[in-house]
């Protein structure tokens, strides 16, 4: 690869799962091996007759919108993996993308647009 060329990011679909961690921490490692960018991705399922909500717990009756909350979780994965793992530097860099649909179809989406 000629050294004007960027490499394309690494896409690492999470969960919030240990298995997603370690796939993650893998990708990380990788990534930092070839000099190449992590952008990590949730996919919001939204099953489509399902409501987009969510009810918080210890809130009583307090609902947010599905989205909302799967924010605050893949950001809450993120700071937990980071603390957990600081000699993996380009956690810190990597770009979080959060995207509504069904899974298999939005993770293969969104490889081919990055």
């Amino acid at each position: 690869m000629a050294a004007h060329e960027k490499h394309r990011p690494i896409l690492v679909p999470v969960d919030f799962s240990v298995y997603s961690e370690a796939a993650l921490l893998c990708a990380a490692e990788l990534a930092e091996l070839i000099g190449a960018p992590l952008a990590v991705l949730h996919v919001v399922h939204d099953l489509g007759e399902a409501p987009g909500y969510y009810a918080v717990k210890g809130r009583k009756k307090q609902l947010r919108r599905l989205e909302d909350v799967a924010a605050d979780m893949l950001d809450e994965f993120m700071l937990e993996v980071r603390k957990a793992h600081p000699e993996r530097h380009n956690l810190e860099n990597a770009e979080s993308l959060l995207v509504v649909g069904l899974p298999v179809n939005r993770i293969l989406e969104t490889a081919e647009k990055i």
